[in-house]
């Protein structure tokens, strides 16, 4: 059931950035993916057969986050998204993003 928020942010991490707004929406779609990633460590159950690079995944198992320190960090993540400005395809995208970053 939750397989489709980590496959979501495979495309963002794939995107090419040309505007600033872009390269905004994909940081914090890197870091929604690292902190998806963190809470399948804690909670195994919550998400299955994660799709991230070997590197995300293996940098996501060292940092070994807390539950407390997954959502600290979640709500933060929130906060910078909702201050990203964005328009047409950027803005549906965005929308997206924040709807999966408030789910986790």
């Amino acid at each position: 059931m939750y397989k489709p928020l980590i496959g979501f942010c495979l495309p963002l991490l794939a995107s090419a950035a040309l505007a600033q707004r872009s390269e905004s929406i994909d940081l914090v779609a890197r870091e929604y993916t690292r902190l998806a990633l963190a809470e399948n460590l804690v909670d195994s159950e919550m998400v299955r057969n994660v799709e991230a690079p070997a590197s995300v995944v293996q940098a996501a198992r060292i940092a070994r986050l807390s539950e407390d320190e997954i959502r600290r960090q979640l709500a933060s993540l929130d906060t910078r998204a909702s201050a990203i400005r964005a328009t047409g395809l950027d803005q549906e995208r965005l929308g997206h993003l924040r709807a999966h970053i408030v789910s986790l």
